[in-house]
């Protein structure tokens, strides 16, 4: 049962009652994305305001991840405090594969992590969810949101590197780097199809 693989958050009742959705920004990313792998963004369990602390995996979080699908989890934020131990084992336990690929705030990642989160998106069985998100469900999530669709489209979309709330320079120039290593990737496959 849910209730025994998932104690309430350690966090304070303060942050925790002034969540409205426990997964606050959670939307679904509809274009350039595997058509058999749907993605979904957010903030992370249990966000409420950036003065508030997270309110972390709760019951009401976790049942909101298994009632919509998602089976795969890549979280953003740098120390990883939306979970504790108990809590990752919840995931577990509720058959969710999770991820941690940290990313200090307003900061942009390495090209690794980049496709290290495309490739577990990827890699997924045909119709598994994936949910990405950090702290708040903009700048890093939206830099990665937007790699995995550039991956998936070999560099042609999105058009612009500013989209999906990518807040910083460095963020949306890394984003530039994958497009163009993507399209020459493609260009250089086109080439070798027509010898």
């Amino acid at each position: 049962m849910l209730h025994s693989q998932l104690p309430p958050s350690s966090q304070n009742t303060k942050a925790r009652n002034a969540v409205k959705e426990p997964w606050s920004r959670f939307r679904r990313v509809e274009e350039h994305v595997l058509g058999s792998h749907p993605l979904f963004r957010s903030s992370c369990p249990g966000f409420a305001t950036r003065r508030s602390p997270p309110a972390g995996l709760t019951l009401q979080c976790l049942e909101f991840l298994i009632n919509h699908g998602i089976k795969r989890v890549i979280n953003l934020e740098q120390d990883s405090r939306s979970y504790s131990p108990q809590q990752l084992d919840s995931l577990v336990k509720a058959g969710i594969d999770y991820r941690h690929l940290p990313v200090e705030d307003m900061h942009a990642p390495d090209e690794a992590l980049l496709r290290a989160a495309y490739e577990f998106y990827a890699a997924g069985p045909e119709g598994e969810s994936t949910l990405v998100h950090c702290t708040a469900g903009y700048g890093r999530t939206g830099t990665f949101v937007t790699a995995i669709q550039l991956f998936v489209t070999q560099g042609r979309y999105p058009e612009s590197e500013d989209v999906n709330d990518v807040e910083t320079e460095s963020q949306k120039e890394i984003l530039k780097k994958i497009r163009r290593q993507c399209l020459e990737k493609f260009s250089a496959e086109s080439r070798e199809d027509e010898d």
